[in-house]
């Protein structure tokens, strides 16, 4: 898989295409006690995925057609079976992520179009997704690979700077605050973002791409619950057990480093986020800020990190 996709080659992409969906319906809809064979056969999908993801750059349209498949197949994979998603396998889904949001070399400018933006505001949102099912239904496995998270959730944080290109941090309806950006200033900052963010132009993402990166956000303090049946003694049942999961306690250690790159989007010189997207993550940094130690805190303020 990995050796034969071409952005370039319709064709290709379309194998691809055809590949993913056959692999969909082996692993979501395999016979009962299949669980572990079709773990381990999603390991290799991974792996051959984290490939073509890895190889692949530019803003073409193609490229962008192999991410959102990409995409969508991680997002039905880790919404509807959860349970096959090992750590090792959850591991290389964030990296698959981190690799599509990785800032990409310079590019050729052109005038984003309004399809170029749709695409790019549609792979987003289902990345911000797939990384919500992983956050909300494997915290047993998320716990020891928390600094991958927050990675993920910094390269998420950092794509919505594309809305504010030139806007010095302003609403983005308001005209009077938008400067223009020298050809040298926006050159450096078109290498920050992926060439898919940056050919989608500041519609790419907006208020509905930034809900919900905050609803993910607000998502990494919830706890869930989960309920064992008690085993079968003489025709009795025992009591169930229920266990609590949390991501509150690695949260509070790794949020301050969340929060600097946070703010170091804020004030950037060129392409800060836009105050209208910060409001719609203010609820998240609630639910994030709250989890916070206090020597964290301290340390945040002082410049400790």
């Amino acid at each position: 898989m990995g050796e034969t996709v071409s952005p370039a080659d319709p064709t290709s992409i379309a194998r691809l295409e055809h590949t993913l969906a056959v692999v969909q319906v082996f692993i979501l809809h395999g016979p009962e006690g299949s669980s572990r064979v079709a773990s381990a056969a999603l390991s290799e999908v991974l792996r051959q995925l984290a490939l073509v993801v890895e190889h692949l750059e530019g803003s073409q349209t193609g490229v962008v057609k192999v991410y959102s498949l990409t995409a969508r197949f991680l997002d039905s994979i880790c919404g509807e079976r959860p349970l096959l998603l090992s750590r090792f396998n959850i591991s290389s889904v964030l990296s698959i992520v981190s690799h599509i949001l990785r800032p990409s070399p310079a590019v050729p400018g052109s005038s984003p179009s309004e399809s170029d933006a749709r695409a790019a505001s549609q792979l987003y949102q289902t990345l911000v997704v797939t990384v919500g099912h992983i956050v909300r239904h494997r915290k047993d496995h998320v716990v020891p690979l928390f600094p991958l998270v927050i990675a993920t959730l910094s390269a998420l944080l950092s794509v919505l700077r594309r809305a504010g290109l030139g806007t010095l941090g302003a609403s983005l309806d308001d005209v009077e605050s938008q400067a223009s950006l020298g050809q040298r200033a926006e050159r450096e900052a078109r290498t920050t973002f992926p060439a898919w963010i940056w050919a989608g132009g500041a519609q790419a993402v907006g208020k509905a791409e930034a809900k919900a990166l905050g609803r993910l956000l607000g998502s990494l303090t919830a706890k869930t619950t989960t309920t064992t049946a008690g085993k079968r003694k003489h025709g009795a049942i025992d009591d169930s057990s229920s266990t609590t999961t949390s991501l509150a306690a690695p949260l509070s250690k790794h949020a301050p480093f969340l929060l600097l790159n946070y703010l170091r989007a804020c004030v950037h010189p060129t392409c800060p986020i836009p105050s209208a997207l910060r409001t719609e993550l203010q609820g998240g940094w609630f639910e994030v800020m709250d989890a916070m130690g206090k020597w964290e805190r301290e340390a945040l303020m002082k410049g400790m990190l």
